[in-house]
């Protein structure tokens, strides 16, 4: 113990309890050798604290790269679910659009039919007009 901590330690005395306590009191002898005892438990706290912070620090380490993972595990399911869902819908329009477009062939495909009869009936009143005109000719 410093010279000035044991001036201190000495007034104080005086002071609270009106007793002048000699330099070399056994009292003295008893408050260096707590403060041996406690620097050294000290030492001791602070190794410990120091051995739980680094562990505590490892802890940590370990359940953010385990988090870390997960993570990338969750994310990388999701992506492969989204791919899937995508692909699942994308194949379903192409059906569709396929559907859609074989409809309006065959409507396309029936107007056409229906246009060429049409044709068909124009052309067989025409000539059948013209051969009644040509036999109405004849005949006069």
């Amino acid at each position: 113990m410093d010279q000035e901590k044991v001036d201190a330690i000495l007034a104080l005395i005086a002071k609270r309890h009106s007793i002048i306590i000699d330099r070399d009191d056994p009292i003295l002898a008893i408050m260096t050798a707590n403060e041996a005892i406690f620097e050294d438990f000290l030492t001791t706290v602070e190794r410990a604290v120091g051995r739980q912070t680094i562990e505590i620090e490892g802890i940590t380490a370990k359940y953010i790269a385990d988090a870390k993972e997960l993570a990338e595990v969750k994310i990388g399911a999701a992506v492969t679910e989204t791919y899937r869902v995508l692909d699942e819908r994308h194949k379903l329009a192409l059906k569709e659009i396929e559907t859609a477009t074989k409809t309006a062939v065959a409507g396309i495909n029936s107007v056409n039919d229906q246009v060429k009869m049409n044709y068909l009936h124009i052309a067989a009143g025409s000539i059948a007009l013209l051969l009644i005109g040509f036999f109405v000719g004849k005949i006069f």
